[in-house]
């Protein structure tokens, strides 16, 4: 489409990749296809699509092109079916990401939403707002209560902004919205408040990597990439947290729900037998495996969970996602959709 765009909004994409790719590229702030940006030029909303990876950004057409009235008008319908055809460019089949209604919604003209594992590890506390005050103190700052993403979250979020019109949304068991008038400004102020939240990570033990290649030998399972990964199981605070249900909606759509944890003892058994296997598992007290034909979206999953609970001090005072919340996560074929793109990658 490039012979069809000014400079201008040529240069403007430009600036959204880069800020995309940075943001895409630490762990702290994006995992997988998680996460996504956006830019309005003129009546045009440039907008991530749904499965690709903000990493890629610089490299790939990661953005799709929508008709910013007509995105709004589904937000005054209460509904984003038929979204797709707000796309500008007909030639384009790759779908808009499920929260293009949030990002038609703000006004400011660059949105950056992601799932900052030091939002996340305060975003899922009961006490959060209170938290988050005492360090957000000062910021044009608003909390969302959890709703789904997609259409519910963009109303949750409607509501808000009738009482005020914040730059900074921490939304809850879910991750941070930041919003500006360039991606300058959005780069600056995504940094105060990853500063402001930023906390020391628990220790934990080192896994016995030996004792777990031994353990995987000759199975469908692997060590995971990232050795942090271990700590789900290692550091016993994690293991209570993670086994204590789901925490976001990523955690859900990629490694489904009710973690498979086992014993020492219990391992061998669980490898042998005719189980349904589990994407991945913990050892308690010893590692993570990870099957061995699991996704790579999948994988950083595992790392953000792991990163998200070694951020958190205890397992007191966390809200989980209820049985229905998780089940209209795995119903929806928005997300199953998104899930497809990677399985073809």
């Amino acid at each position: 489409m490039d012979g069809e765009m000014t400079g201008i909004t040529l240069t403007l994409l430009k600036d959204l990749a880069q800020l995309s790719a940075t943001i895409g590229n630490n762990a702290m702030l994006s995992q997988g296809a998680g996460g996504n940006t956006s830019i309005k030029i003129d009546s045009t909303l440039w907008v991530k699509a749904s499965g690709f990876w903000l990493q890629n950004a610089s490299i790939e057409d990661i953005f799709v092109p929508l008709e910013l009235k007509a995105v709004r008008r589904l937000i005054d319908s209460g509904s984003d079916y038929g979204i797709q055809y707000s796309v500008v460019d007909k030639r384009i089949t790759s779908r808009p990401s499920i929260e293009a209604t949030l990002h038609a919604l703000l006004p400011q003209k660059v949105i950056l939403h992601c799932h900052s594992i030091r939002a996340l590890s305060f975003a899922v506390r009961t006490d959060s707002n209170f938290v988050l005050g005492e360090r957000l103190k000062g910021l044009n700052w608003a909390t969302v209560p959890y709703c789904r993403p997609g259409m519910p979250l963009t109303l949750a979020v409607k509501k808000v902004l009738c009482e005020k019109l914040p730059n900074v949304l921490i939304l809850e068991n879910h991750g941070l919205v930041v919003a500006a008038e360039n991606c300058q400004a959005v780069q600056a102020l995504l940094n105060e408040v990853e500063t402001r939240l930023n906390r020391p990570k628990r220790t934990c033990i080192s896994p016995d990597i030996n004792l777990l290649l031994a353990i995987a030998a000759g199975s469908n399972y692997r060590l995971p990439i990232h050795e942090i990964c271990h700590s789900l199981a290692t550091s016993p605070i994690s293991s209570e947290i993670v086994e204590g249900g789901s925490l976001y909606p990523d955690q859900v759509v990629f490694l489904g729900v009710n973690v498979t944890a086992v014993s020492r003892d219990e391992i061998f058994n669980y490898l042998s037998g005719a189980y349904k296997l589990a994407p991945f598992i913990l050892i308690r007290g010893m590692g993570v495996l990870v099957k061995k034909d699991i996704s790579p979206n999948a994988e950083e999953m595992i790392h953000a969970l792991a990163l998200v609970c070694i951020h958190i001090e205890n397992k007191d005072g966390l809200k989980y996602l209820s049985a229905t919340e998780e089940k209209e996560l795995l119903g929806w074929e928005a997300e199953q959709y998104r899930i497809s793109l990677q399985l073809n990658k």
